[in-house]
């Protein structure tokens, strides 16, 4: 079935556990779980992939990135059928209630939202707490907009100068080289150069946004 959405959850769970624990804990805990009520039990089946763990993928603490369960295929995970059926789950290891997801969790987020979007449109993002007001999930310390709002910022990157050598610092505060000697430099857009530009005459703290100086003062 084709995806309409993105919903992100929190495992409520040691942030920076070993990924091959983690998911051994959570894939026997939604093997174990009745996802029904006591009258009519449900019990969650194996997904193609062979696991029982019900999002299509988890981030642990590390920034690695692993798929359970295809695109398309039903996982029960947001108490509504829709979302169930149509949305792709994206769960990061932690408990976001009391700590902030890590930075290579972050980083590994847009990633991986950027790349569903380019293969499935421009999908929204939900949280798990939208489909069940009884819930904090993805954690309270997630705002709403997060999850765009991290996609804009890497978007856009400072210009800073330093006796000589220019850096970007990107909307998640990562400082990378760009410049030489001779003030040539190539302004990055995510990991790959995209524009040569002189940067002789960009003042430091200019925005620059896809190499195009926005705000040159």
């Amino acid at each position: 079935m084709t995806p309409n959405q993105i919903i992100i959850h929190h495992t409520v769970t040691p942030r920076d556990q070993a990924p091959d624990r983690a998911e051994l804990g959570i894939n026997n805990s939604h093997k174990a779980r009745n996802w029904g009520s006591t009258l009519r039990p449900i019990y969650a089946q194996k997904s193609s992939l062979g696991w029982y763990v019900q999002y299509q993928y988890l981030i642990f603490g590390s920034g690695e990135v692993r798929q359970y369960r295809k695109v398309g295929e039903v996982g029960w995970h947001s108490s509504d059928t829709e979302a169930n059926s149509r949305g792709i789950a994206v769960c990061l290891t932690g408990n976001f209630d009391a700590e902030q997801p890590s930075g290579a969790q972050t980083k590994a987020l847009r990633s991986l939202v950027q790349t569903l979007r380019r293969q499935y449109g421009a999908l929204p993002i939900r949280y798990h707490r939208h489909y069940n007001p009884h819930k904090s999930c993805p954690g309270r310390l997630i705002p709403e907009g997060w999850v765009d709002s991290i996609i804009k910022d890497n978007d856009t990157m400072k210009l800073v100068k330093d006796r000589g050598t220019v850096f970007i610092i990107s909307g998640v505060n990562e400082k990378r080289k760009i410049g030489l000697a001779n003030m040539e430099a190539f302004a990055l857009f995510g990991d790959e150069p995209i524009e040569e530009m002189d940067t002789s005459s960009i003042q430091s703290g200019s925005i620059i946004t896809r190499g195009l100086v926005i705000n040159n003062s």
